[in-house]
């Protein structure tokens, strides 16, 4: 992965809890997260993806605080912790969140602690775990709805990426949207494309892989396709095919009943 070294982390350094606020888009005209209006929808979606092939990143849905879901108890909780807690089930520790949108937070990260050392704690901890922790770190790079993120905000996220995964190699990265799809697919093949150095049709192979079915708004995959060009005309019917496999294997666990 490519690393900026003007922004370089000290390797010493433990990372905060920072919210990188951006101005919202003059074509935003509500800092209130719509997806609060569309909780069902929210709560029929997987809430996240498996990590992505050549990257340390595992795209996921928006988690949001459970006072905001008390008057529907039918749906499944999935907050900031829940999401690194599950993760931890799996043997990945989560020591970043990057959170793509763009209304006011919906989840709070400010109590999450995480393993700062995941081999030792894997090998080493039970429940009453004493290996060393350190906060869950959130950044905002904030990305307006049915918008391409432009060459700043693509070079921001890359840069954020391969800092964090350069400084905590054994770490996972989040990235959210407010669903996971569209923005956060967007980003993240750019990302593969640009710091791992993926040809586009693999890296929306990989996202569709990951987060089933993929990106779901045909202009977002043109806009990708007319930025990085493609080796073929079956960049879109391939990621198809991909979603239509993995769809077939998505862990049950990882959806509302």
């Amino acid at each position: 992965m490519k690393t900026n070294p003007d922004t370089q982390i000290d390797k010493h350094q433990t990372p905060q809890n920072e919210t990188h606020i951006e101005p919202p888009s003059p074509n935003t005209s509500s800092r209130v997260a719509s997806v609060l209006s569309k909780i069902y929808k929210w709560s029929e979606l997987q809430r996240f993806g498996k990590p992505l092939a050549d990257s340390h990143i595992i795209p996921h849905k928006t988690p949001i605080d459970n006072k905001y879901l008390l008057q529907h108890n039918q749906w499944a909780p999935f907050s900031a912790l829940t999401f690194v807690d599950e993760q931890l089930k799996k043997g990945i520790v989560v020591g970043c969140i990057i959170d793509l949108t763009n209304h006011d937070m919906i989840y709070d990260v400010r109590s999450v602690m995480v393993p700062r050392d995941p081999e030792r704690h894997f090998a080493e901890c039970t429940v009453n775990c004493t290996c060393p922790k350190m906060p869950l770190k959130h950044v905002r790079i904030q990305c307006v709805s049915k918008e391409f993120p432009d060459n700043t905000i693509i070079k921001n996220f890359c840069e954020t990426v391969d800092d964090f995964v350069q400084q905590f190699p054994n770490h996972y990265v989040g990235v959210h949207c407010s669903y996971g799809f569209n923005r956060t697919g967007f980003i993240v093949c750019s990302y593969l494309v640009e710091s791992c150095h993926m040809h586009i049709s693999d890296a929306l192979k990989a996202f569709a892989q990951s987060r089933v079915p993929g990106i779901k708004h045909q202009n977002f995959v043109d806009e990708l396709i007319k930025r990085y060009g493609h080796e073929g005309p079956n960049v879109q019917e391939d990621q198809h095919d991909i979603s239509q496999k993995c769809k077939l294997s998505i862990d049950n666990n990882n959806t509302h009943p």
